[in-house]
């Protein structure tokens, strides 16, 4: 299983500030640059801190959409910024609504969102890592975020459709304490020097379909996954999660894709156990060639990948 909730990710590498609403029906996210000793001003001209936060208190209207971009007072310089000891320059802020409509397409079983910011600082909509990485298999994290020319202030892990933060984990890349509005608090503080570097760090958050062959728990305990050729084999599988290999216990809707014989179903549901059969048929294929089957989330492939020998 995974902890869910909202995490600080203190010592990143920022000159970004930010201030934090978290609710039961959304997450918002101000963003602020931080000033160096001297500054005295900005485009925006001046803004108190009490003026701003009664604004950043009250979200703006969603009008059904699930991901909404506000910037009013952007470029303003706040001088009294809290944990801000030169100020800093509001650039605006951005919403997830989880009970959003336009955009529902993206908040998906097996998800990614990432809070990105433009080159000049300013939040821009929430974004479904994996529905723009799956097309270029970019599964590492850096690289993703250098073709996209954006910095990443926050992502929130979604191993499935969510309801809200309790469903899933956010975490909050920043170099000083954020600002928590309308009385919301984090869950947890981490450090970055502790997080691991590969780039794919993320895979620890979700889950893996593997057979039950494979798993060493069902009656095929040690056999190797082979059918004739021209017969078909149903192939059990359950779900586990990839940080402890435990299982994962929920009924989900999953793809199905395979490079040779014949899948006569595209679609597979688990149990409420996270347990489900795939059916696979050796139509047209000879003795020796091999088939490999993969389990895919709506964005997200190779969930599993199982391979299948024709005997």
């Amino acid at each position: 299983m995974i902890e869910t909730g909202f995490f600080v990710v203190r010592n990143a590498v920022t000159q970004m500030h930010y201030a934090v609403d978290l609710q039961p029906d959304y997450l918002g996210l101000a963003v602020f640059e931080l000033c160096a000793p001297g500054r005295v001003g900005a485009a925006g001209g001046p803004c108190d801190w009490a003026t701003l936060s009664a604004r950043l208190s009250v979200p703006p209207d969603p009008g059904g959409a699930a991901g909404v971009v506000d910037y009013v007072l952007s470029e303003a310089f706040v001088p009294d910024m809290p944990h801000a000891p030169h100020g800093a320059i509001y650039k605006g802020r951005s919403y997830l609504f989880w009970g959003g409509t336009a955009g529902e397409d993206e908040l998906v079983d097996v998800s990614l969102i990432d809070f990105p910011l433009g080159p000049n600082g300013r939040p821009e909509t929430w974004r479904n890592r994996f529905a723009r990485s799956a097309r270029e298999k970019i599964a590492d994290a850096p690289r993703f975020r250098a073709r996209a020319a954006a910095v990443n202030a926050l992502s929130i892990f979604m191993p499935f459709k969510p309801a809200g933060l309790s469903d899933c984990r956010a975490e909050l890349l920043c170099s000083v304490e954020p600002v928590f509005l309308n009385g919301s608090a984090p869950d947890g503080v981490l450090e970055e020097a502790s997080l691991d570097e590969s780039g794919q760090r993320y895979r620890q958050f979700f889950f893996s379909a593997v057979a039950e062959f494979e798993a060493g728990t069902g009656a095929g305990d040690g056999a190797a996954l082979q059918v004739p050729a021209g017969a078909s084999l149903d192939v059990p599988f359950r779900l586990i999660w990839n940080g402890d290999g435990t299982p994962v216990e929920r009924a989900l809707r999953l793809k199905l894709e395979a490079d040779a014989g014949y899948l006569p179903r595209r679609r597979v549901s688990t149990d409420a156990t996270g347990r489900g059969v795939v059916r696979i048929e050796a139509r047209g294929l000879d003795p020796g060639e091999q088939i490999a089957l993969k389990i895919n989330a709506e964005h997200f492939t190779a969930l599993g990948k199982l391979n299948v020998e024709v005997i």
